[in-house]
């Protein structure tokens, strides 16, 4: 019942072209992960990207071994149904550089409902911007416990890379990752970079390093990736936002 009857009601039809004005994307990430969406919001602000990003989060317990990066792939069908449900995102992206590899990549995209135009990892992302770049001769860098590093080495040789050296800090717990400093990157960075190198990757996408590549490219006069700004790189060349 309506209680005050003087004021004028109006319906107004809206016509619905199925067309979204920004592109909607969709990122599954480790609930230990304390830097992705922080570096992904600045990034969105230090490139003036344009996309809606929408997260979930799935369960990971430490220490980060081979065994318990795979076993995410059990989690990762339920996560991306969770985003959004209903609607078709025009990007979905497994967000863990090392589960990723070691799982593979048709693996984690044959697990994940087809519920998006483009669906990548962060692994297959890194690899896109190395060979865009004509990265030949790569220095690694991961904060991962030994056979996790070299099974991402691995992965990247599979790819068609050249792996140069690979140098690893033995981090058990991902959590401890975020907390390394920005001198304590730069230095291990510094360290792991051969002569012969022409680019260095920095892995992991728990690990503060994306703020970093501009001070690193000044400093070794190299490429330098790291998973997070390669994969927010990709992903802008995915939504046809190229900068």
């Amino acid at each position: 019942m309506l209680i005050n009857s003087n004021y004028q009601i109006n319906k107004l039809d809206i016509p619905n072209d199925g067309c979204s004005v920004i592109p909607k994307v969709g990122m599954i990430i480790l609930d230990t992960d304390l830097t992705c969406e922080r570096d992904f919001a600045r990034l969105k602000v230090e490139r003036n990207s344009n996309f809606d990003l929408y997260y979930n989060r799935v369960a990971f317990k430490n220490p980060m071994t081979v065994e318990s990066l795979r076993e995410i792939l059990t989690k990762l069908p339920v996560a991306a149904d969770a985003i959004l449900p209903g609607i078709e995102l025009d990007a979905l992206i497994f967000n863990c550089t090392s589960s990723s590899a070691l799982l593979g990549d048709e693996t984690v995209i044959n697990a994940i409902p087809s519920k998006a135009a483009h669906t990548f990892t962060t692994a297959s992302a890194v690899v896109a911007e190395m060979k865009k770049a004509d990265a030949k001769n790569i220095s690694m860098l991961c904060p991962y416990p030994e056979s996790v590093s070299i099974g991402l080495a691995d992965y990247f040789c599979s790819c068609g890379l050249n792996v140069t050296s690979l140098t690893y800090l033995d981090i058990q717990d991902d959590r401890d990752v975020a907390n390394i400093s920005a001198e304590q990157i730069i230095s291990s960075a510094l360290k792991a970079l051969e002569p012969s190198s022409d680019s260095l990757f920095i892995s992991c996408t728990a690990l503060r390093s994306a703020e970093l590549v501009n001070t690193l490219v000044t400093k070794t006069k190299k490429k330098i990736f790291t998973s997070n700004y390669s994969t927010f790189r990709h992903l802008e060349s995915v939504i046809g936002q190229n900068r």
